[in-house]
Formats: C-alpha cells, structure tokens, sequence
C-alpha cells in the first residue's frame, strides 16, 4: 500500500509551510526579467544593475545546490533527516538564552527546508534546471501542485 507523503508529514510537521524553492523561482523570474527591460525601469534600479545581476547569479547558484540535494536524495533520506532534526528542536523548544534561540530557529529552517523537499519529491522525481522553469511555467505549476 502507497502512503502519501503529504499525510506522513502532517503528521511529523503540522501547520503552514512556506516553500523556499518556489521563492527563488519567482524572485529569479521576476528579476530577469526586470534585467532584460533594464531601460524601462527605473533610475535607481539602472544605477544597482551590477548588484541585480549578481543577485541573480546567487539564485542560480542556490537552486542549483538545492537541485543536486534534491536529485541525489532518496525520500527516505530526507525521513530522516527531517525526523533527527525535529527531534533536536523538540530538545530546545523554550530557548533560554540568544544562543539557543538562534539555534533553534536556524533548525527550525532545516526541519522546513526537509519537508519542502519531500513535498516536491511527492509531485517530482527530478528537479530541473532553474532555466527550464522558467521557459516552462507549467511545470513549475505542476510542481507547487
């Protein structure tokens, strides 16, 4: 019998989750574009061009990591380490000090990381290239499913 990824996690993980590939994907789209109609926009923006494009270059660099993560895991692997995860901010629910709380929230942002990547895989067996997204809008549609 096939479990669903989407109930196995809502069970480990309740609540709302925000989907940081799909943040990238529409930040990177939105800015190329901006970059490709650079004489159509504003003053300010023309002066920070050189920033804009190496923005871009950092949101390729970072879907592209978290592309090879996600086409190398199997989703067993990514169980488990959402589960050791979720079990250390379990451990340090009440922060006590600014050392904890900020460990807790940076494992916090890695228990949400994992679940979004078994999301995907439930929709997805391979990411593709930040590019084909964007040539592709329904296969980014498909993914957020």
């Amino acid at each position: 019998m096939a479990i669903k990824i989407e109930g196995l996690l809502g069970l480990l993980l309740p609540g709302k989750i925000e989907f940081k590939i799909a943040d990238i994907l529409m930040e990177y789209s939105v800015l190329r574009e901006k970059l490709n109609t650079a004489d159509r926009q504003s003053r300010y923006f023309r002066k920070a061009i050189e920033s804009k494009k190496t923005r871009l270059l950092e949101l390729q660099k970072e879907f592209e990591e978290i592309r090879i993560l996600f086409n190398e895991s199997s989703v067993d692997f990514l169980i488990e380490q959402l589960k050791k995860t979720s079990e250390k901010t379990i451990y340090r629910k009440k922060p006590r000090s600014l050392i904890y709380h900020i460990t807790w929230c940076s494992l916090s942002e890695k228990v949400k990381f994992f679940y979004e990547l078994l999301h995907y895989k439930d929709k997805i067996k391979q990411l593709m290239p930040i590019d084909h997204y964007e040539e592709n809008p329904e296969e980014f549609l498909k993914m957020l499913g």
